[in-house]
């Protein structure tokens, strides 16, 4: 598991370590612009080979990571495939 000085030594501003996982929350407009954020980030995560759990609330799309082998380039690639 990535360690706090690993994230931001990646440049993950997004993300948090909370327990055992990272997680990030990303404001969104509206729940179909969050629907379309969960297909991008299934789109990034295929490109890399992992997956992050996602969740969509009011406001809010909520991705967590709690796979032991995450490193700081799966979470760079996904962020990267995210931000374009």
């Amino acid at each position: 598991m990535l360690t706090g000085e690993e994230i931001t030594g990646a440049k993950l501003s997004d993300w948090r370590k909370l327990a055992q996982g990272l997680h990030a929350r990303y404001l969104v407009d509206d729940f179909g612009v969050g629907a379309r954020f969960v297909v991008a980030v299934g789109d990034a995560g295929d490109a890399i080979g992992h997956h992050p759990r996602v969740s969509i609330g009011n406001g809010t799309s909520t991705l967590s990571w709690s796979a032991p082998t995450l490193s700081t380039a799966t979470t760079t690639a996904l962020n990267m495939s995210l931000n374009g």
